[in-house]
């Protein structure tokens, strides 16, 4: 009885499972598709009847539903954002960023009768917790170093050109990633960006003090006094007014 219970669990997972691909090559599609509202909606109602037949079912959807989405973390997102340097991997993070939103965002809704009358009961790690925490782990991390450093660089090339022709929406559109990547998790985006962000424009407005006359020192001190300040840290509103402000800072 019990092997049978297994089986049945399986075929009905299978059928969830390729639900859940089709929702992933919809994200993918070129030109993007839209996800149809009966195929969530049908999904909806799998884990709903999935759901109802008893305790191992409720425990092995939870398990399954968190493998499926680091499965696509590891193994369809993180592979298009690996191996990009510069310019390129800053492009590629933001365009994956953006389509795994797409992604998790119909999977919260596919899995939230779970969350409602299973996660939340038993205190566990939601939908919307597990496919950020997926993200951040699986996608981000690995290529985080390398992220803050191609971040820096491209903003350091705009802010010391005499004609400035980085593509700023590129910037805005990272830290705006980096931001909602850590929505839940404040400190990440501090630690493994903003800390050596802050560090490199400090230190750049220094040594730009060294090359002015008075009356842009005293502009450079305040804007040094600004980023001292800890009330302003993991505050994306502060590093939007940096990025603001770059076509009026003098070139070296």
């Amino acid at each position: 009885a019990m092997e049978r219970k297994k089986d049945d669990f399986e075929e009905h997972w299978a059928a969830l499972d390729a639900g859940i691909q089709l929702i992933v090559a919809a994200c993918f599609a070129a030109p993007e598709t839209p996800v149809p509202t009966k195929l969530t909606s049908g999904l909806y109602t799998q884990v709903y009847n999935m759901s109802g037949k008893g305790q191992h079912w409720l425990d092995q959807l939870y398990k399954r539903c968190g493998q499926k989405v680091d499965s696509i973390c590891r193994d369809t997102i993180s592979p298009l954002v690996r191996g990009n340097r510069g310019e390129a991997l800053l492009q590629a993070f933001v365009t994956e960023h953006r389509r795994y939103k797409r992604i998790s965002t119909k999977l919260i809704y596919v899995f939230s009768y779970l969350d409602r009358h299973y996660t939340q009961l038993r205190q566990l790690t939601s939908m919307r917790e597990c496919t950020a925490n997926s993200f951040r782990v699986l996608v981000a991390y690995p290529v985080m170093e390398d992220v803050s450093a191609a971040f820096i660089t491209l903003y350091n090339t705009h802010r010391t050109a005499s004609s400035p022709t980085t593509d700023l929406a590129l910037l805005t559109d990272t830290i705006q990633a980096l931001v909602e990547t850590s929505s839940d998790k404040p400190h990440w985006y501090t630690r493994n960006f903003e800390d050596a962000f802050l560090l490199d424009t400090t230190n750049f407005h220094t040594k730009l003090a060294l090359t002015t006359d008075s009356q842009q020192r005293v502009a450079i001190v305040a804007k040094e006094q600004l980023l001292a300040e800890s009330v302003f840290k993991a505050s994306a509103t502060t590093i939007q007014q940096i990025l603001s402000s770059a076509h009026s800072t003098p070139p070296l």
